[in-house]
């Protein structure tokens, strides 16, 4: 029996074999590259973001990355964010991405919003944890950039709209890196 397909169902079938080949690259690399499981920790602005919860869920969705989802308490000051980051120290997570709203970036010059603010309370408390040394942070959401983020301190920025495949790809890199690094230490000191 001949079946027609319509140019739009084509379409949208080579769009889901490139997605799922795409999906098992990534997790293949990740396997073959990292010796653990790409760990993430995504910080959703207090009281949580709908398109921050879809974030972790597409994350988790890669079996090679290991998601965890910290969301605080509405009206969080920096030292409940600081207590939220301490877990991700000691679960030694390899990247913390901030969830950043829209309008957390624009330029104003009058008052911050709170969601501006809620960007730089993360960065203090990131600070004083110390948490900017130990993980690779970045902020993400819409409008975000890298040349934004990195204004604010982060070390990178992500736009919400990123393909996840990447996303993923990148911060594994980063990981790689970070533990690359790690194993080099430090080499004996010389004396001549």
């Amino acid at each position: 029996m001949l079946q027609m397909l319509y140019v739009d169902e084509l379409e949208f079938l080579m769009d889901t074999r490139t997605a799922d080949a795409e999906f098992a690259a990534v997790n293949a690399w990740l396997r073959a590259t990292l010796s653990h499981r790409l760990s993430i920790s995504v910080l959703a602005p207090p009281g949580g973001d709908d398109d921050c919860a879809d974030l972790c869920a597409h994350l988790a969705s890669y079996p090679e990355v290991l998601v965890r989802a910290l969301t605080p308490p509405p009206g969080a000051s920096v030292d409940d964010i600081a207590a939220l980051l301490a877990d991700t120290l000691r679960f030694d997570d390899d990247v913390t991405l901030i969830w950043a709203r829209g309008e957390t970036l624009a330029q104003t010059e009058c008052a911050q919003s709170a969601s501006q603010r809620w960007v730089r309370d993360v960065f203090a408390a990131a600070e004083r944890t110390g948490l900017l040394d130990r993980c690779f942070t970045a902020l993400i959401g819409p409008e975000v950039s890298r040349e934004r983020a990195r204004k604010l301190g982060y070390e990178d920025g992500f736009p919400a709209d990123i393909p996840l495949s990447t996303l993923v790809r990148q911060l594994g890199q980063e990981a790689l890196n970070r533990e690359q690094y790690r194993r080099r230490g430090s080499s004996p000191p010389c004396y001549l």
